[in-house]
C-alpha cells in the first residue's frame, strides 16, 4: 500500500474538503503554472511555498487546471478535447490583409546571392545520427 508523503496540516486540510492526495498534487501543478503565484526562489531551494484556498470551489477550479495542465505535459495523453476552445492561436493574414496560401510559408535563407534559392528547412530524408559503443545493459 503506498502512502502519500504529505506533512499533518496538508493531510488535515485534504481531509477537510474529502479530497484526495492526488488532487493536492494537481492543485500544486496548477499553482507552478500560474504566473501570479511565482515562487521561483523557493522552486530553485526546492522548497516552494503554496497557498490552500479557503473556499473548497476555488479548490476545485484549482485541480480542474491542474488535470488539464498534466494531460498537456503527459506526451503520451490525447489533448483533443482540451483543445476544441481554442482551435486558433493566431490570425494567419499577410501583411496586405489577405489570407494565408501555403506558398506564403516557404521561407528562403542565404548569406548571398549564391544562397539566395536554398530552402531554410532540409525537406529530403532525415536518418537518425549513428550511436557508436554498447548500452550500459549489455
Amino acid at each position: 500500500m503506498r502512502t502519500a508523503n504529505l506533512s499533518e496540516r496538508s493531510r488535515a486540510y485534504i481531509d477537510s474538503l474529502d479530497a484526495a492526495p492526488e488532487e493536492l498534487f494537481l492543485h500544486f501543478l496548477a499553482t507552478l503554472h500560474c504566473p501570479v503565484c511565482d515562487d521561483d526562489g523557493g522552486v530553485r531551494m526546492c522548497w516552494p511555498h503554496f497557498s490552500l484556498p479557503d473556499d473548497p470551489s476555488h479548490f476545485t477550479q484549482s485541480t480542474d487546471l491542474g488535470g488539464s495542465l498534466a494531460m498537456l505535459l503527459d506526451t503520451e495523453s490525447d489533448v483533443t478535447n482540451l483543445l476544441t476552445h481554442h482551435n486558433h492561436i493566431a490570425v494567419t493574414i499577410t501583411a496586405d490583409g489577405h489570407p494565408m496560401q501555403p506558398a506564403d510559408f516557404n521561407w528562403i535563407a542565404g548569406q548571398g546571392p549564391s544562397e539566395a534559392t536554398r530552402p531554410l528547412c532540409s525537406t529530403g530524408p532525415s536518418r537518425p545520427p549513428q550511436r557508436h559503443g554498447r548500452l550500459l545493459a549489455q
